[in-house]
């Protein structure tokens, strides 16, 4: 089973409203925009158990990193996501995932909440020397709950995600967009604002 630990930030963003420029500090140059259609269930008991805990399941598919990822908490900006290769069903988790939450979950069944679809367009930020320091993600997303009281939601949202940066990285890209009036989001994840959690 793959894992890896997960760095981000979240910003929000109106439909028609542009990037500020980041080039300076210790982003020396932006890469070409690369767009991807991506579409994710989540799944998590009736009782959303796994969201009371902060932590996501999911089925992705479109990008690079299509499969089954399960995000865990850790520490301020920082998850662990452990990640399974795609199975034919959306229902089916791998055992290996179910193993991690079956504390959390115990015996109650794991349910499709919520499906999001995502255009993506991504773009990465690298130093002077060329070193990939993080991915820039201007997102588009259409979601719909499917617990609770059903409904459809539409925003755009920005991710910051670490790749060989550091912290003092993703600090310095908050600031400048931040000046560029750029908005951190109050959601901690997709899902959190689907569910409004």
């Amino acid at each position: 089973m793959e894992s890896h630990q997960e760095v981000e930030r979240k910003f929000d963003l109106a439909p028609d409203q542009s990037l500020p420029d980041l080039v300076g500090g210790p982003v020396a140059a932006i890469g070409p925009e690369a767009v991807s259609h991506l579409e994710a269930t989540y799944l998590d008991t009736e009782s959303l158990a796994l969201a009371a805990a902060k932590i996501t399941l999911r089925r992705r598919t479109g990008g690079d990193d299509a499969g089954w990822h399960l995000k865990l908490p850790k520490s301020g900006d920082t998850r662990t996501e452990l990640r399974r290769p795609l199975g034919e069903s959306v229902r089916a988790v791998p055992d290996e995932l179910l193993d991690e939450v079956r504390a959390v979950v115990g015996d109650q069944v794991l349910q499709p909440v919520a499906v999001l679809r995502t255009t993506r367009t991504e773009r990465h930020l690298y130093d002077a020397d060329g070193t990939d320091l993080a991915v820039l993600a201007d997102d588009t997303v259409e979601a719909e709950r499917l617990v609770g009281t059903p409904g459809q939601f539409a925003w755009r949202e920005l991710e910051v995600e670490l790749v060989r940066g550091d912290d003092a990285l993703l600090q310095s890209v908050a600031e400048a967009l931040a000046a560029g009036g750029v908005s951190a989001s109050a959601s901690s994840s997709k899902l959190a604002k689907v569910l409004d959690w």
